[in-house]
């Protein structure tokens, strides 16, 4: 059983370390693509969901048919999910000779413009919140399964919370394309706290599994509004050629967000009860949206913020220096 832990422990480690570099190199690609018009980057993102809800489903009807025995006790086959896995990873190289590669090797990287990004007030307020998301959403991700399996839930039930969950997340995160250009990226945050807030909050009465999934549309609106708004507001924190490590760091921020809060919520479900921890979360939550409510009422350069870089994609030529300068002291 050591054994068994161990190879989990470094698989797990090794899936994150590979996410970790694959999701802001991604975002990047995405955000440079659509240029001036990112706040489309949901549209995008969506479809990382849309195959999370294909691989679950297909897994949890795998799991439901086949049995094995682990220790003496039966159980589901739910080591199908890994082999369906890799057979997508495995799908997803073919897709490679169809894509166009432009690389950018007049650019370097502006480390003057990264530190005054990283050190500035504003900015580390919205690794914090970040931060704060991914330890929200770590419920969704990581705990969530394990609550509905208390409250008696079978495969078919949990398939059919990921069938539910996930288009939904998708269908979220392609509709804060539209809440995004009509409200801004820093109201959007706004509402998904607000959301996160009111879910945890159901959730501590909820111990019935139906009432558990559709509580979890709450969650799914807040994690797809929070995590678009939160990628696009970063990535018009810099130039193109900052905004690599840039967007890294906010992937950085909410990978670690979803560790520690997978960690927070287990020695909590097991200090103070699950009710206790999802109204915590819930206070929380609630107190960091007052904060943040705060913050956007009382700072006179707020809207600064939002607007778009000065070396914008339609824009590039060889004053890229003066640009990335100028930028640098309208962060000041």
């Amino acid at each position: 059983m050591s054994s068994l832990i161990l190879v989990i422990i470094v698989s797990r480690s090794s899936i994150t370390f590979l996410a970790g570099v694959a999701y802001p190199l991604a975002s990047l690609a995405t955000i440079t693509y659509l240029g001036n018009e990112r706040v489309r980057y949901g549209a995008y993102y969506m479809w990382t969901n849309v195959g999370t809800s294909t691989l679950i489903v297909a897994s949890a009807m795998i799991a439901w048919r086949v049995r094995i025995k682990i220790c003496g006790v039966d159980g589901y086959g739910y080591f199908a999910s890994f082999l369906i896995a890799s057979f997508f990873f495995f799908s997803s190289l073919l897709s490679l000779p169809f894509f166009k590669f432009k690389y950018e090797t007049d650019r370097t990287l502006n480390w003057m413009e990264i530190k005054s990004v990283v050190l500035n007030g504003h900015y580390i307020y919205m690794y914090i919140l970040t931060f704060h998301l991914g330890a929200c959403v770590a419920f969704q991700i990581f705990w969530e399964f394990w609550y509905l399996d208390g409250l008696q839930a079978s495969p078919l039930v949990m398939g059919a919370a990921a069938l539910i969950r996930r288009p939904l997340l998708a269908a979220f995160i392609f509709t804060s394309c539209y809440v995004i250009e009509r409200i801004g990226e820093l109201n959007t945050v706004c509402i998904s706290f607000l959301l996160f807030t009111v879910a945890f909050f159901a959730l501590s009465f909820s111990r019935v599994y139906w009432y558990v999934l559709a509580v979890d549309t709450l969650h799914s609106a807040g994690y797809g509004l929070a995590k678009s708004a939160l990628t696009v507001h970063f990535s018009k924190a810099g130039s193109k050629a900052s905004s690599g490590v840039i967007l890294g760091l906010d992937s950085m921020f909410f990978f670690l967000g979803m560790d520690c809060g997978a960690t927070f919520f287990g020695l909590l479900f097991h200090a103070i009860g699950v009710r206790s921890t999802l109204i915590l979360y819930a206070g929380m939550t609630a107190i960091m949206l007052a904060i943040f409510l705060c913050y956007l009422k009382f700072s006179k350069h707020i809207n600064e913020y939002e607007k778009l870089p000065v070396d914008s994609d339609d824009d590039v030529d060889d004053s890229d220096a003066n640009d990335d300068n100028k930028h640098i002291n309208n962060l000041k």
